[in-house]
């Protein structure tokens, strides 16, 4: 048997990995019948800055003492999942990814997750055996959605916008977290977006808009306005996760505010990934001219599935 092993990933790994990500999610797409996609490399950057966020959760796999693969595993309090995972092509069928997807599993289970889970292309039939066979459980789809931001954006009239965290001072945003993280629980109990949220800060990488009903967080969007690929422009706002309460106007004040902040920073689209399990709130956003140009399929683990409030709106990505 090939000798191998699983260690953490270091920065050392980011360009070789990058390219067995590429080569992999290439492959993957040409094998189903796409010959003329490419994935191209990760920004650099962004793949810093999820390196960092899945920490010890960030998962390279050896074979023969070279690097074969890699899982980016992250724990976000009780939400837990993991992605992209990739294996080089010349590897797979040796049984690297169940190598992977178990290691991925077992450190978010050490962490307590309430939910572990991951998106993979509905047409792949590899990785749907593959994750089934693991335990996991088919739901819905994840699909990516995209719109040209307006040269005006309408405002939800009779209600106050929605502001950016970053415009907080220390004080301010020690007084509202507390009610952020209420909001947080009322979506899932115990999730904790945190760590992303300040890394995206950190970084300047994106920003946080929230909406302030009678001293409540009624809704957050978590956004980055830089690149995830090598290849992407400038001009790309990308939603990570927004969430909000269903009894409000907090989702299209959001959607509003982000739009705004697009228009004012001259970005040209913008990306939202929503769940067809709330479909009443995805007819709402292609009612707002977004298009879906790619779909994915969640999955969760059986014993660890997902838990969303049905009186919240909540879609976030795995991957």
């Amino acid at each position: 048997m090939t000798p191998v092993r699983t260690r953490t990933i270091e920065p050392a790994d980011f360009d070789e990995l990058n390219r067995i990500f590429s080569d992999a999610f290439t492959q993957a797409y040409q094998r189903d019948g796409l010959p003329g996609i490419r994935i191209p490399p990760l920004h650099p950057t962004f793949l810093k800055l999820e390196r960092e966020l899945a920490d010890d959760g960030a998962i390279a796999i050896e074979s023969n003492g070279k690097l074969a693969g890699f899982v980016l595993a992250r724990a976000h309090g009780a939400d837990g999942w993991f992605g992209p995972l990739a294996v080089a092509p010349k590897l797979q069928g040796e049984g690297l990814g169940k190598v992977l997807v178990r290691r991925a599993i077992a450190y978010l289970m050490e962490r307590r997750c309430s939910t572990i889970g991951l998106e993979t292309m509905p047409r792949t039939y590899r990785n749907l055996g593959l994750y089934t066979k693991l335990g996991f459980r088919p739901g819905h789809l994840v699909m990516t959605c995209q719109v040209q931001i307006p040269a005006e954006v309408p405002k939800v009239p009779g209600e106050a916008p929605a502001f950016l965290l970053s415009t907080l001072v220390e004080a301010q945003r020690e007084q509202i977290w507390p009610s952020l993280v209420e909001l947080w629980n009322r979506i899932c109990p115990g999730v904790d977006y945190t760590k992303p949220m300040q890394s995206t800060l950190d970084a300047h990488y994106g920003d946080v808009l929230l909406t302030l009903d009678a001293d409540r967080i009624t809704g957050f969007l978590h956004f980055h306005h830089s690149p995830y690929f090598l290849t992407d422009g400038t001009g790309v706002l990308r939603i990570a996760r927004v969430g909000a309460l269903r009894d409000t106007t907090a989702f299209p004040r959001l959607m509003s505010a982000l739009a705004e902040y697009g228009q004012i920073h001259g970005m040209e689209e913008l990306y939202i990934r929503c769940q067809s399990d709330d479909w009443d709130t995805a007819k709402q956003i292609f009612g707002w001219g977004f298009r879906i140009t790619h779909t994915d399929l969640r999955m969760s683990l059986e014993t660890h599935p997902e838990r969303v409030s049905p009186d919240t709106i909540f879609f976030t990505r795995w991957g």
